[in-house]
């Protein structure tokens, strides 16, 4: 029986080298994608990515987001040309294995936002919980469609703030103020507005930090499905219908947002 391999920075630049990406990670890159991604989704997405673009692209979201050049990759057409190392929203599954990364982005014109399928940290014995990841960045100056991800703004919802933040998306409330979440100082807003929902992700600090995006047609949809597809993965057991009325029972006692 074969053994996985391990999670080194000499795995990660030989499988780097087999999907036809012209760079290598130094030992300090590597040790940094832990505050990027789960390494083992990374690892997960290095070892795929030869043959799956889905995970190809999520390898080059991070090689940018570490701000790590890598060229040209060899047969690839999949990340979008306006920005660059973020992948293409809605990645499906491919022949060759499941599902790698889950997102969708929306862009403005100061600002974008990501939503991306996520899993909590694994405590002791118990594994970690399906959630989702808010990402959002600045727009680059003096570049049309292209952001700043590299100092971007990474927040995972809590499994208290994941129902919330449904009920918003499908109009059971108005707004989820997140705004007080601990010591990074980040927080979130998601408000319903006329025909958009506005976005709000910042952190406590100096200057100008918060991030707005707004989200309208289409782009509600599929953030929509990425936020309710997690939140049914916590309760695996209990079918949509039910998983609606539980939430607008919540809305009904009471949401606990802040």
């Amino acid at each position: 029986m074969s053994t996985a391999p391990e999670f080194t920075v000499e795995n990660a630049n030989h499988f780097l080298k087999q999907a036809g990406f012209h760079c290598s990670l130094a030992e300090g890159d590597f040790q940094r994608t832990v505050h990027i991604a789960p390494i083992g989704q990374f690892f997960n997405a290095l070892r795929l990515a030869s043959t799956d673009t889905g995970a190809k692209a999520y390898v080059q979201n991070i090689l940018t987001k570490l701000n790590v050049a890598y060229g040209a990759v060899a047969g690839d057409d999949s990340a979008p040309a306006n920005d660059p190392g973020h992948p293409t929203d809605n990645q499906s599954e491919s022949d060759t294995g499941p599902r790698v990364y889950v997102h969708h982005h929306v862009y403005g014109k100061k600002a974008a936002v990501e939503f991306s399928a996520d899993t909590t940290k694994a405590k002791s014995n118990k594994p970690g919980r399906p959630t989702v990841a808010i990402e959002a960045a600045f727009a680059s100056q003096g570049a049309e469609r292209s952001y700043n991800w590299k100092d971007g703004i990474r927040i995972q919802l809590t499994l208290q703030e994941l129902p919330i933040v449904a009920a918003v998306l499908l109009g059971y409330i108005n707004k989820a103020e997140f705004t007080q979440r601990g010591s990074s100082g980040k927080g979130f807003v998601l408000e319903r507005s006329e025909n958009k929902i506005l976005t709000k992700v910042l952190q406590s600090g100096g200057g100008n930090t918060m991030r707005v995006v707004p989200i309208t047609g289409s782009d509600i949809f599929y953030v929509t499905a990425i936020v309710i597809g997690q939140l049914q993965k916590t309760i695996p057991d209990v079918g949509e219908g039910l998983l609606f009325g539980m939430l607008r029972s919540m809305v009904q006692i009471g949401n606990g947002s802040q």
